[in-house]
């Protein structure tokens, strides 16, 4: 019989004590299973390996490495990071899932590998102190997100997603066993909403296996859109929902398409109201969750909805999370119309990307003159006005920092600057974003820190498959961005959200809270205290807190975020001293 513990968080690999067993009876054990694994082809795996279709994950991981060996992560759909022992063989099989999902972490000390769901995990078994990435350290300071597998700790790495690693006497051999290149482009089939609604619910249903679920509601397309698959589904019964609500900041934009979704719905949700919440708020519970300060702005403000659910009970939150980056804005379609010369069509798709960035239309219409020769001498200064192009500022950091990062560290050149790009190179450059991972990862820990399982229907490979195969004006289309999604949801959504193009802009509120806790900041952005690595700007931070100490009507978003930054640096710097935890971690030879 295969047994297994699917609770075990952490396990060492020594390469120099393999003893393959001859007994054919030796159990296949799961070492390290991630917090919250589903198979979402479970059933077919099973059947595929004659399997019972309510067996359990360690056996259909034991059948399923049995029968397709290192082709066993290929074949799975879902959210896993795992590794398994082979008795029989020897071998020891790692794999995290295509898109990085479920958090998985690997170390190399001296003849052994370890792995674990964290990388505070392995520091705890690993018994000694690692040195502090201080390159890492100084991207979060520079605002910057590089990284697809460093973690906050030199010999400490993300084990990278879509990969498989086979561990034996000889080694460890490692593989990448999906990538978004490899998804052929295709014609759209005859009824493309159709079929990406049907991918989209059948992604929510298996999300859904929970007695009590809570929905995280923005008001925004992505989880209105979430919302009205659920009702469609399950109706209303079973599923709660939580709202951050802003009705004291002028520009809060939201609530009148939350308040339609609860006519077309029936959902009523929660509201918890945000205005001027401290950024800085059980800061030091997410900082030990991720082991780390790559924490986003509003982490503080929207993880306390992670407790609010699990105290109502749910053990499962549904997210749209990640609608933007899946399905994409299309917004790669606008260099493919100059290209093909059709302007006319152009200026009326720019009305999608103006509307998003806040910017004058005409300046988003004439970026792509840049196919006309005789127009490229002014488009350098148009570029300016324009919000869309974010670059990494490295006037942040001391000059010491700065001397010892490599020079090109903080250049990169879109893909949307070069004249050849068309709607997938840009949605392909997106999804490749380190930045991705890290959101992933950070999202994962912390809901496991508050007892919860995040779970983002967006994040499906057949979902993503089919989006990216798409045409690009199945993207964009009369001025509307995720065309696919509208189209898909035209007749459960409220009209007035299938055509929203805006974004409430959470930057006020985030200003608001700081200047709210000023003391509290200015403490913690104290050069002395949080910045013993020597990495920050000082006269730079100096100037800032100053902007905030003068009741901090005058700062703005660049240096707001900036000692928010420094903050969380400084809390970090009293956090990463402490001894790591990781009672839950075992030693498996």
């Amino acid at each position: 019989m295969i047994t297994g513990r699917a609770d075990q968080a952490g396990c060492r690999v020594d390469f120099s004590d393999f003893h393959p067993q001859s007994d054919a009876r030796s159990d296949i054990r799961l070492l390290v299973v991630s917090s919250a694994i589903r198979i979402d082809n479970h059933a077919s795996i099973a059947q595929a390996c004659q399997l019972p279709p309510e067996c359990s994950i360690e056996h259909l991981f034991a059948a399923g490495w049995r029968r397709w060996g290192n082709g066993l992560a290929q074949r799975l759909r879902g959210v896993f990071g795992f590794v398994l022992h082979d008795p029989l063989t020897g071998i020891v099989y790692a794999a995290r899932d295509q898109l990085g999902v479920s958090p998985l972490f690997v170390a190399r000390h001296g003849n052994a590998l370890y792995f674990g769901r964290s990388s505070q995990i392995l520091r705890a078994m690993l018994q000694h102190a690692l040195p502090d990435d201080t390159m890492m350290l100084a991207d979060f300071v520079a605002d910057a997100c590089l990284e697809n597998e460093r973690t906050f700790f030199e010999g400490v790495t993300r084990f990278p997603a879509a990969h498989w690693m086979c561990i034996d006497r000889a080694g460890a051999q490692k593989e990448k066993f999906w990538s978004l290149s490899d998804v052929p482009t295709r014609p759209a089939p005859k009824q493309p909403a159709e079929h990406f609604r049907e991918l989209f619910d059948e992604s929510v249903r298996s999300c859904l296996r929970s007695e009590q679920t809570t929905l995280l509601l923005s008001g925004g397309l992505d989880s209105s859109a979430l919302a009205a698959s659920a009702v469609s589904l399950n109706g209303t019964t079973g599923i709660r929902a939580l709202s951050l609500t802003y009705h004291e900041t002028s520009a809060w934009c939201d609530g009148p398409h939350l308040a339609a979704l609860t006519g077309q719905t029936g959902i009523i949700p929660e509201e918890v109201p945000a205005d001027r919440h401290d950024p800085l708020a059980d800061m030091d519970f997410w900082l030990r969750a991720v082991d780390g300060p790559h924490v986003p702005r509003g982490q503080s403000v929207a993880f306390q909805l992670l407790h609010k659910a699990r105290r109502s009970g749910s053990k499962v939150v549904l997210s749209g999370h990640g609608g933007d980056e899946i399905v994409s804005f299309g917004f790669g379609r606008l260099n493919e119309l100059a290209k093909a010369g059709q302007w006319r069509k152009l200026w009326g798709e720019t009305a999608a990307s103006a509307g998003l960035y806040g910017d004058n239309r005409l300046l988003h219409f004439a970026r792509y003159l840049s196919h006309k020769p005789q127009f490229r001498p002014f488009l350098t200064r148009l570029s300016r006005y324009t919000t869309s192009a974010r670059s990494v500022d490295s006037g942040f950091l001391s000059d010491d920092a700065a001397a010892v990062l490599p020079s090109d560290r903080y250049v990169h050149r879109s893909v949307a600057s070069r004249l050849i790009h068309d709607e997938r190179m840009l949605h392909e450059e997106i999804l490749s974003s380190p930045i991705i991972p890290t959101a992933l990862e950070v999202l994962a820990l912390s809901s496991q820190a508050a007892g919860v399982d995040t779970r983002l229907p967006f994040y499906n490979v057949d979902l993503l498959e089919f989006s990216i195969s798409l045409p690009s004006h199945w993207k964009l289309r009369n001025g509307k961005s995720r065309y696919i999604l509208r189209s898909a949801f035209e007749a459960d959504l409220p009209a007035q959200t299938l055509v929203r193009q805006d974004k409430f802009d959470f930057a006020p509120a985030f200003i608001a809270g700081l200047r709210e806790h000023r003391e509290k900041v200015l403490d913690l952005t104290d050069p002395a205290f949080a910045d013993r690595w020597s990495l920050v700007n000082r006269m730079r931070l100096e100037n800032a807190r100053n902007l905030l100490h003068h009741d901090g009507t005058a700062i703005g978003n660049s240096d707001a975020f900036f000692l928010w930054r420094v903050a969380v640096l400084g809390m970090w710097s009293s956090i990463s001293r402490e001894p790591p935890q990781a009672s839950d971690a075992r030693l498996v030879n």
